[in-house]
């Protein structure tokens, strides 16, 4: 059956397993995200569907991930409502969320994709590097404060 995604180490770590040059293992967060999001709503999709889709448009073959529009018209093609937030303060509740945020480790930039539900007056997580397990936010400004993250980009889905 459905079963989410925690820990995207476990994925196939093969070069050419999403996009040219990347692996899931290494660069599938967003369509991890896009697959663990579609779960939380109702709407299990079989990860090898997702997967390819989205690995052919990933940036720079897939050494840089996936491309925040081949996310969003993938998610607006099976039909889900999107809403942009750039600002944690203005967000209102949704079903799902999908997080982007960016990061520096030294002088160089990452990013990440993560999956989160509500959950009571907080949020939970998935793929989101706490060895394996789901983890809990209070607020999603706390995202930010955890990964010293420079910015978020957010979606909510209906």
């Amino acid at each position: 059956m459905f079963e989410p995604i925690h820990n995207q180490k476990t994925c196939p770590k093969e070069r050419g397993s999403y996009g040219k040059h990347g692996s899931i293992a290494a660069n599938g967060c967003g369509a991890i995200a896009v697959y663990n999001a579609c779960l939380m709503l109702g709407y299990p999709v079989p990860a090898n569907e997702i997967f390819p889709v989205l690995g052919k448009s990933a940036l720079l073959g897939g050494r840089m991930g996936t491309s925040p529009f081949a996310l969003r018209r993938y998610l607006k093609g099976r039909g889900i409502r999107l809403h942009t937030y750039w600002q944690t303060a203005s967000i209102k509740r949704h079903e799902a969320y999908i997080v982007l945020y960016i990061f520096r480790r030294g002088c160089r930039l990452f990013g990440h994709y993560i999956a989160l539900a509500p959950q009571g007056k907080g949020f939970m997580a998935l793929n989101d590097g706490a060895g394996g397990q789901p983890r809990r936010y209070e607020a999603l400004s706390d995202i930010k404060k955890i990964h010293g993250a420079l910015f978020l980009w957010i979606l909510g889905l209906r």
